[in-house]
């Protein structure tokens, strides 16, 4: 398979694992199951996850996680110990040092800046998919 197509199918698989990712934030996700699922092995995916997103698969879990999160802060009256149980988080202390570690914020934080302003909210997403 010349490199131009063989390229093309891997990132068919990586985009394809990113969607399945993306569907999947709130179930217990390792990077083991990520790259079984892909059909490669886990060095092997991991590097052409890299390669194709710019983050290692944990961090892109992590990230995409946190990034739902903080919509449902923006958007919803949920309390944030059931935001964090949705999104993938079994306690709301590493919830919250997750969101502030990625974020610069505390969930409470979030929810009581970003409500009024979205924008300043999407600015924020931008920042944490493109570090």
């Amino acid at each position: 398979m010349p490199s131009d197509m063989r390229m093309s199918a891997v990132f068919c698989v990586i985009q394809e694992m990113v969607e399945w990712i993306d569907r999947h934030l709130d179930q217990a996700l390792s990077v083991e199951k990520i790259a079984e699922r892909s059909g490669y092995s886990v060095w092997h995916f991991q590097r052409k996850f890299v390669q194709f997103t710019g983050l290692n698969v944990y961090h892109y879990v992590r990230v995409r996680r946190v990034i739902n999160a903080t919509y449902a802060l923006v958007n919803s009256e949920k309390r944030i110990l059931e935001i964090a149980i949705d999104n993938g988080f079994n306690c709301q202390a590493s919830f919250t040092r997750t969101v502030r570690g990625i974020t610069g914020y505390t969930p409470a934080s979030i929810r009581s800046r970003f409500s009024a302003d979205r924008q300043q909210w999407l600015k924020l997403v931008e920042t944490l998919l493109n570090p």
